[in-house]
Parts: C-alpha cells; sequence; structure tokens
C-alpha cells in the first residue's frame, strides 16, 4: 500500500533542485531516492522517475512555454519554485492521465508547505495560464537552429557543433530521436546453455517483456520496458544491460587465446565484461579506471556477471604505465567524450557542455592516447570509441593516432552511429598493429 506521508512531488522538485544547484547527476539522485523510499509502490517510484527525468528531457521547452507566459525570466525564480513550476509544466505538457487542476493544486499545495506562502498567487497564476493556453503555443520553426534547440530541448552549442559536422537535416532526425523512448538492449552471456536461455524468455514472457533478438550480433535482444534489476535473470547474471552500439566495439574482432585485453577507462565495465564473457577461460581482462568508486562499479558488474578473468585495478589512463607497454593483445580505449550520442539517457549531460569544456576533453583525450597507444603488442588490436558523434573526438583522433610516431598502427575500421530511436550516438575505431 502507498505510504501517503510521502509526497511524491516533493522528492522529484528536491531531485531537480539539487541537479539545478550543484549540476548533480540524475541518474544517481534519482536511484538513492527509489532506493530510500523502496517501500513505495511502483505506480509511485514510475511517477518519481517519469517526472524527473521527462522534466530534464524537455527543459528547454519547458522554460520556452514558461516564459511566454511568465513575467518572471526561469532563471530569476527561486530555485525551489523554479522546479516545482519546471515539473508541473512537464505534467501538463506531456502526462494527459493527469487532470490539469490537480497538477496546478499539487503545485500550490507543495509552495505553500515548504515555506513560500507569498508565491502561491503567482505559482498558481502561471500554471493555470499555461494550462488554458498550452494547445495555442506557438513553437519557433523547426527549420532554424533556435527551432531545433526548443523543439528538441536541447542548448544551441550542440545543436550547431551537429549541424557543422553532419548537417541539418541528420541533426534535426538525430535530435528527434533524443526525445523519443529509448530503446534498452540486453546482452546475454555467451556461456549459457540452451536450457538456460529458454528459461530467461520464459521469464521475460512472464514479465511482459517484449523482446526481439537482433539482427547483428548474437544473443543481443532489443526488449520493452526497464524493470530489469528485479528479474532473477538479471540478478543470476545471466544478461547485462548494453547499447547494441556499445555491443558493436567487438562485431569481428578477434580475440586470440591468451589474450590480454586491456581496458583503460573501464567503469562501469560493459566493454571489459564483454571482451572477458568473450574470452571465457582463454584469457584475461585487467579493466582500469582513475578511482576506486568508479572500480568498484567495475567489481560489482564482475561479481553479478561472475566472470573470473577480470581484474579491476585503479590507475590513471593519463598516467604512463611501463609495465604493460607492448604487452596487450587488446588495447580497449573509449575515451571521456562529451557525451552528445546518450544525452536521450542522461539528459543533464546536455546542460553541461560548454566549449571551454569541449576544447579541454579533446586535450583529456589526446594525453590518455598517447600512453595507450604504447600498450599494443606487435599484431595487437586497438579499440578506439566514444559514445558521441562529435568529429573533433572521433575521426580528429583518428588522425591524431595515425600520425604518432613508431606506433606501427593501422586503421583497419571505423564508424559513426548517429544517435536514433533504434541506438544511442557511438563511434568505433579499429587499428592493428602492424608485426
Amino acid at each position: 500500500m502507498a505510504d501517503k506521508s510521502i509526497n511524491t512531488r516533493a522528492l522529484v522538485a528536491d531531485i531537480l533542485t539539487e541537479i539545478d544547484k550543484n549540476m548533480a547527476k540524475s541518474h544517481l539522485l534519482v536511484r538513492e531516492v527509489l532506493d530510500k523510499y523502496d517501500y513505495l509502490d511502483r505506480e509511485d517510484k514510475n511517477f518519481i522517475k517519469r517526472v524527473t527525468v521527462g522534466t530534464l528531457e524537455q527543459r528547454i521547452r519547458i522554460d520556452y512555454v514558461i516564459e511566454c507566459f511568465s513575467n518572471t525570466p526561469v532563471n530569476k525564480m527561486k530555485p525551489f519554485i523554479r522546479s516545482v513550476i519546471r515539473m508541473s509544466t512537464y505534467q501538463l505538457l506531456f502526462m494527459d492521465k493527469i487532470p490539469d487542476s490537480a497538477v496546478v493544486n499539487e503545485a500550490v499545495k507543495l509552495s505553500v508547505k515548504r515555506g513560500f506562502g507569498g508565491l502561491r498567487g503567482f505559482v498558481n497564476g502561471l500554471l493555470r495560464t499555461i494550462s488554458r493556453s498550452k494547445d495555442g503555443i506557438e513553437y519557433p520553426s523547426a527549420d532554424t537552429v533556435k527551432g531545433l534547440s526548443i523543439n528538441y530541448s536541447c542548448p544551441v552549442l550542440i545543436v550547431e557543433s551537429m549541424i557543422n559536422d553532419y548537417g541539418f537535416d541528420l541533426t534535426k532526425e538525430s535530435l528527434l530521436s533524443s526525445v523519443k523512448e529509448h530503446v534498452n538492449y540486453a546482452r546475454v552471456a555467451s556461456n549459457i546453455q540452451d536450457s538456460q536461455l529458454r528459461a530467461l524468455l520464459r521469464e521475460w514472457d512472464e514479465n511482459n517483456i517484449d523482446y526481439e533478438e537482433d539482427e547483428d550480433i548474437p544473443r543481443l535482444y532489443r526488449i520493452g520496458g526497464n524493470k530489469f534489476a528485479n528479474l532473477r535473470g538479471f540478478r543470476d547474471g545471466l544478461y547485462t544491460i548494453q547499447d547494441k552500439s556499445s555491443a558493436m566495439v567487438f562485431k569481428d574482432v578477434i580475440l586470440p587465446d591468451n589474450c590480454l585485453v586491456l581496458d583503460v577507462c573501464a567503469a562501469p565495465g560493459g566493454k571489459a565484461c564483454h571482451a572477458a564473457d568473450l574470452l571465457g577461460g582463454r584469457g584475461r581482462v585487467i579493466a582500469r579506471d582513475v578511482s576506486e568508486s568508479k572500480v568498484m562499479l567495475i567489481r560489482e558488474n564482475k561479481e553479478r556477471l561472475k566472470l573470473d578473468n577480470i581484474e579491476p585495478e585503479c590507475f590513471d589512463a593519463c598516467e604512463m604505465d611501463p609495465s604493460m607497454e607492448a604487452a596487450a593483445d587488446v588495447v580497449i580505449l573509449d575515451v571521456p567524450c562529451s557525451g552528445f550520442g546518450v544525452i536521450g539517457r542522461k539528459p543533464d549531460i546536455k546542460y553541461a557542455v560548454n566549449e571551454a569544456g569541449l576544447e579541454s576533453l579533446v586535450e583529456l583525450q589526446r594525453r590518455i592516447i598517447d600512453n595507450a597507444v604504447r600498450y599494443v603488442k606487435k599484431g595487437g588490436q586497438l579499440l578506439y570509441s566514444t559514445c558521441t558523434m562529435r568529429k573533433a573526438e572521433n575521426e580528429d583522433n583518428v588522425d591524431y593516432i595515425l600520425g604518432l610516431p613508431g606506433t606501427g598502427l593501422r586503421l583497419k575500421y571505423s564508424k559513426t552511429m548517429m544517435l536514433s530511436d533504434k541506438q544511442d550516438g557511438f563511434f568505433i575505431a579499429r587499428f592493428v598493429r602492424e608485426e
């Protein structure tokens, strides 16, 4: 039974305010709240997640609507009131099952309860005006940069960067996908028996999870819903959630017997675990990241997936490790990036982007590249990837790698995958070091 003493709207407003004030990670805050209030019923949990993520995802569009009717600019509002108005506007625009009157009344009550009784008239009047006028709002044409930014809730800086790299039409198509429902993929462990696979598929059937095996990657399934963590198959490590674009890193990659794989920026461990799964008992994976908290994420995935051939280590990829020079058969180089390809899953990423940050990212990537290329043994492979479509972090870094003296690296393959309704945006490049 739902706990009526817990105001789910208050929880959402607090999450949004914390994100707004401190640039906190939305998925971590949502997870913390859902864990803390685990006794809430599924409907309440779904409400918290949907309104939080939806408000973030649509924030630029929401702010445009608010400022069509408010004499106070959004950025001048008190932080908590701004969060209440934003999340209420999201509900008015995107959640038809909740009566507008209930949205407005709950917003006013919450504002008063939190000590903003003097603003009850402002909150009430603004939200009622939006409710009455929402069907007649005129948005800028989606055939302009400003229109793309507002209609698909994406900062102008990202819009202009994507247009510069890929043109207007492809940018528009990707941004439209970023605000649609996102597809999930489950990669099933390669070593499970057919009987275990049949039992896993039965569990999905019993839990009304739609699934379809991918046409490109064996045992990768496109699946509906997001209630995986509570299922036995997930807890038992029979599968992991991994986007198709990420799983494509190992497509057509041959891992030799007694292979040593080094993942220099591994957390949370998706690609390292994929490599370990493919190797089975034929080799080992050293999975590194810069902090103990990130290494803990790798350990958690290792333990759940029962992958004994992964060795998590804390090591800064910006530092050279002489002991690994020319030692690895495969180096996985999934560098920190701008994340343009996953803004549909992690909408707070798009609000943290700035010019200086983009420039410093490339500098960081190249510091890591300078070390990582030296770890590839003769005849070995370097797998470079990012979850962005930005050419400065992809094709330009490929050219940088090829221009480094003495590496012997030759490009075998590269591919940009645009953000779409079927996958995240991603970039892959595979290099081989000549014998």
